[in-house]
């Protein structure tokens, strides 16, 4: 029960901090004034100034989050390597490692010799 107080006070909170923190910002920081236009009514050309959809838009955070994977997916393998190694399997990381390696020299044998880099 404790943890769910805890979980509806931290709630409760950041609304509020968004609801006073955001205005504050809004108004005294970056002084928006909320009878302004948008760049793609008051610059319409139709090539570079265009209004989109709002349902577009929306999904433009989730592709950003999708393109780290090429970024984050290394870091999460050598992190969750690291860590089996460490909590007690060493024999299960040692044949991954064992198998990641032949996978790479594989690779590299058969990119080399097909692209006839292979020095002969």
């Amino acid at each position: 029960m404790n943890s769910l107080i805890i979980a509806a006070t931290a709630f409760l909170l950041y609304i509020v901090a968004y609801n006073t923190y955001g205005r504050f910002l809004a108004r005294k920081i970056f002084r928006i004034d909320p009878d302004a236009k948008c760049p793609s009514k008051t610059h319409y050309d139709g090539i570079d100034f265009v209004a989109t959809n709002k349902t577009l838009l929306f999904g433009h955070p989730f592709t950003s989050i999708a393109g780290t994977g090429p970024i984050v997916g290394p870091a999460i393998a050598i992190i969750w390597g690291w860590l089996h190694n460490h909590m007690g399997h060493e024999h299960q990381s040692r044949k991954f490692l064992r198998a990641a390696k032949m996978a790479a020299v594989r690779h590299w044998l058969l990119d080399h010799h097909s692209t006839g880099m292979d020095g002969g």
